[in-house]
Formats: structure tokens, C-alpha cells, sequence
């Protein structure tokens, strides 16, 4: 009987050990459980919100290329008068979206500019002072908020012996085409050059005329249709101002529906 109850006793005793050994077994489980949770879990979320960091700046990038693509600012620069040192700019927004002016630049010296441009907007800038040097090269350019960068469509402007002068005088005609037979001629009263495709131009024409003079001109552009049909807004009368206006004058007229 004794030793019934002493096995009995030892028995109790180790079913009491045994269910506080799984107790702390499965205790144990759980906190390791938490753990990993508390570990993990941040982890997780940290590396899933740079990711999202990440895919959000990828898509600004990609939008601001998009919409920095569709800016088309015309620059045109040129002297108060032929003898002075300040500069004035004609610019027009040509592009699909408005525009920030931030900064110009004349050659190596830059200005802060604060100038909005909506689409199709047009302003006179300045007069801007150059430190001129006689016999000097000045390029003249624009920089948006953007980050675009445009050149003055005069190109490079030249100084020396106290007067402004630049290497060439001109009109550039540019014709909106498809598929098509051209004629331009550009004239005033003592002289004329034309030009005429010799066959069927595929894609936009373009055709510079350099003249020997300012003045009025008169521009006609045709296209072969059935005869030589006058394209939109020409003839058209054009005069070249220079010193004070741009020295090359840009005509864009379209042969597209003729």
C-alpha cells in the first residue's frame, strides 16, 4: 500500500512537471512568436514604404519630363538701337503648357528673371545692360523653372567699333507639309530669289533666304495642287528692322488640306 502511494505520488508529480514543461513550451512559442512579429512586420512595412517612395518619385520624374517636353519658347534678342549696350528680348510661348522665366543669360554674365508665359503668351523684356568689349561674341539665352534652356533664334550677336552687327541678315520659311510640291519666292523692289522642291517633299519644308539689306520684303508661298495654290497668309509683306528688331525673320505658313 505504501509503496502504491508512493509511485502514485511520484506519478502526480510528473504529470504536474510535464503540463508546467508544455505550458512553458507553448509560452515559449508565443514569445518567439512576438518577436518575429515585432521584428518582421516592421521590416516589412519599412521596405513597402520605400518602395512606394521610390515608385512615387520615379512617376514625378517621369511627368515632369513629360510636361519639361512640352515647353517652346521663342527667343529673340536684340539692341535697343544700334549704338547702345542694353539689350531687349522678344519672347513667345509656343508650347503645349505655361512657362517660368528664371534666369537669362548674356554670355557668361546671368540675371534672375521672375516672367510667366502662358500658352501663347508673348512680352518685351528688358533693356538688360552688356558689358560690352569691343571685337566680343555675345550669346544670348533663356532658362525656365524647369530646367529648358532656349537660345535667342539671332544666334550669336556681335560688337565692335561702338556698333551692334551679326553675320548674316535673312527669312526662314517654314511650311507645315505632308506630301506636297512647293514654290517660295521672297522679293523687294530690286531683288528676288525663289525656290522650288523638285518633287514631292515629304514632311515639314524648311528654307532660309538670306538677304543683303533690311526692309520690307514680300514672301509667297505655293503649293501644286491642281496649279499653284497660295498657302494661308501669304503673300505676306515682312520687314527686317535690324538693329532694332530681330535680323532673321521667321515665316510659318501650312500646305496641309491643299
Amino acid at each position: 500500500m505504501l509503496i502504491k502511494r508512493i509511485l502514485h505520488r511520484r506519478t502526480n508529480g510528473r504529470r504536474r512537471h510535464n503540463k508546467r514543461r508544455g505550458a512553458a513550451s507553448i509560452f515559449g512559442v508565443l514569445i518567439g512568436v512576438g518577436i518575429l512579429i515585432t521584428v518582421i512586420l516592421p521590416s516589412q512595412l519599412y521596405i513597402r514604404e520605400v518602395e512606394n517612395y521610390y515608385e512615387r518619385k520615379v512617376k514625378e520624374a517621369i511627368d515632369l519630363d513629360i510636361v519639361r517636353s512640352k515647353e517652346d519658347i521663342e527667343v529673340i534678342a536684340f539692341p535697343v538701337d544700334e549704338n547702345s549696350t542694353f539689350l531687349r528680348l522678344e519672347v513667345e510661348n509656343k508650347g503645349e503648357v505655361s512657362a517660368s522665366i528664371i534666369l537669362l543669360m548674356i554670355k557668361d554674365d546671368s540675371t534672375d528673371l521672375d516672367v510667366d508665359l502662358s500658352v501663347g503668351e508673348s512680352k518685351t523684356l528688358g533693356p538688360y545692360n552688356v558689358s560690352v568689349q569691343t571685337n566680343s561674341s555675345y550669346y544670348i539665352k533663356i532658362i525656365t523653372s524647369r530646367g529648358n534652356t532656349f537660345s535667342s533664334l539671332t544666334g550669336t550677336l556681335f560688337y565692335g567699333e561702338g556698333t551692334w552687327y551679326t553675320p548674316s541678315l535673312g527669312i526662314s520659311v517654314n511650311i507645315a507639309n505632308d506630301k506636297g510640291k512647293y514654290y517660295i519666292l521672297v522679293s523687294n523692289a530690286t531683288w528676288s530669289d525663289d525656290y522650288t522642291t523638285l518633287g514631292q517633299d515629304q514632311g515639314d519644308l524648311g528654307k532660309y533666304f538670306e538677304v543683303k539689306t533690311g526692309g520690307l520684303y514680300t514672301v509667297v508661298c505655293q503649293k501644286e495642287s491642281g496649279g499653284w495654290v497660295d498657302l494661308p497668309g501669304t503673300p505676306m509683306n515682312v520687314d527686317i528692322q535690324w538693329p532694332e528688331g530681330t535680323p532673321i525673320v521667321y515665316i510659318y505658313t501650312s500646305g496641309l488640306g491643299i
